[in-house]
């Protein structure tokens, strides 16, 4: 996979059919991953103005949020029934998901280190053996569209580099899960 574009056929290359996308906005990334593949797909996003002091373009108002998430229901209409959206903040939602019981995770959402952090923490369990943890902007830094720290919580949490990082200004990174369960 050299670009986020290919997630979809990506996913169905390695026979993946249960995948949760973390930080949805309005569904873009979602629609298109949901026309290039056929398999079962979870839409969690707050959908809420986080004021933590959270820095991030894509912290909108909650006006601009009602607005990304009446488009999110419109992309899980287009598809369903195979798509169920869930309005949770990331690691209460993780809750509610038994362990082991996606293919894939994709995380999108917070993109501080610590927030970071705690959704690899909250939904490293919910990926089954053989499946994929993943997300979206895989850079540090304080840039013009917020403060990240993706990079380092990845490296840090599973103690190395991914097994694939995607060639683009704002790359994804896709990290295998190889433990052994007794799923």
């Amino acid at each position: 996979m050299k670009t986020r574009a290919e997630f979809g056929a990506w996913l169905t290359s390695c026979g993946y059919s249960r995948v949760a996308e973390i930080g949805v906005a309005a569904g873009v990334f979602s629609y298109h991953v949901l026309n290039n593949w056929t398999g079962g797909y979870t839409m969690i996003d707050p959908w809420s103005h986080q004021s933590d002091g959270y820095v991030d373009v894509s912290n909108f108002t909650d006006d601009e949020h009602e607005q990304n998430y009446q488009r999110a229901l419109g992309v899980a209409r287009h598809f369903a029934p195979r798509v169920q959206v869930l309005r949770s903040y990331s690691v209460e939602a993780a809750k509610t998901f038994p362990d082991s019981f996606f293919d894939v995770v994709y995380l999108d959402g917070n993109h501080s280190y610590e927030a970071l952090l705690e959704d690899l923490h909250a939904w490293m369990p919910k990926v089954r053996s053989g499946g994929a943890m993943a997300g979206h902007d895989y850079l540090d830094g304080v840039l013009p569209q917020g403060i990240f720290g993706v990079k380092r919580a990845v490296q840090e949490f599973f103690g190395r580099t991914p097994d694939i990082v995607t060639d683009e200004d704002w790359p994804s990174w896709v990290m295998f899960n190889s433990r052994q369960t007794t799923d």
